[in-house]
């Protein structure tokens, strides 16, 4: 979505909801967005990144 703050955030959401993504995480893929533009986020540790892909598994989406 490179052309983000030119369309603004409201449209950035609908168009991810025409995507398939729900109106909820429309949303909070939007606040993630402006959050990292705004430098806020930090980079993920090994714990993170080890949580996020047992999360993965469990979920169906990789195969351990």
């Amino acid at each position: 979505m490179s052309e983000f703050w030119t369309i603004g955030p409201a449209a950035a959401a609908h168009r991810l909801r025409l995507c398939g993504f729900s109106p909820l995480e429309a949303e909070r893929l939007v606040a993630l967005k402006i959050r990292y533009d705004r430098g806020e986020l930090r980079e993920p540790t090994h714990d993170d990144r080890l949580g996020f892909a047992s999360w993965l598994v469990e979920h169906g989406r990789l195969s351990g």
